[in-house]
């Protein structure tokens, strides 16, 4: 395991990566990822970290608020791979009184280069439809409510007392 990525240091690299300021995810970017790094996104796949950040330019450009790391804890690193749980902040900047929080999971890959040194060759960033639903509230309701509650609930238990009446009618 590379030094640079311990559990104290990992952290502070993560929030940096995940700021809205250029010069500060540049340098991560520069310092800590392959040249040849991917991005793979819900909406968007890149290689190379000048697309990458060009990807970030984007997403600070149009959003308001930068993602959020609650604790250390939220940063599962085993020297190979870094799990991230991450607080993303939807607030498109043209549109402030818009905010939404998806929680998002953020994989960080890592492998040893010719120097010795491990750098990120691969981020990986997840959202569940689960996250997108319940960060929108009137949508969350109708999911809820409506969908879960009323239509599958619904629909599967009642299929289980076909199956339960089914089985007893057999024996």
């Amino acid at each position: 395991m590379d030094i640079r990525f311990s559990d104290q240091i990992l952290p502070e690299i993560v929030a940096d990566l995940l700021s809205h300021d250029e010069t500060t995810y540049k340098k991560v970017l520069d310092t800590f990822f392959t040249e040849d790094a991917t991005l793979s996104h819900p909406l968007l796949n890149v290689y190379g970290t000048h697309n990458i950040r060009k990807v970030f330019r984007v997403w600070a450009t149009f959003n308001k608020h930068e993602p959020e790391i609650q604790t250390a804890d939220d940063i599962v690193f085993d020297g190979i791979t870094a799990v991230i749980n991450i607080k993303q902040h939807i607030c498109p900047r043209v549109l402030p009184f818009l905010h939404f929080v998806v929680p998002t999971i953020t994989t960080l890959r890592f492998r040893e280069e010719s120097d010795g040194l491990y750098y990120i060759y691969r981020m990986e960033d997840n959202w569940t439809l689960e996250g997108l639903i319940q960060s929108v509230p009137l949508v969350n309701w109708c999911y809820e409510i409506i969908i879960r509650k009323l239509v599958v609930g619904k629909l599967v238990t009642g299929t289980g007392s076909l199956i339960d009446r089914a089985a007893s009618y057999m024996k």
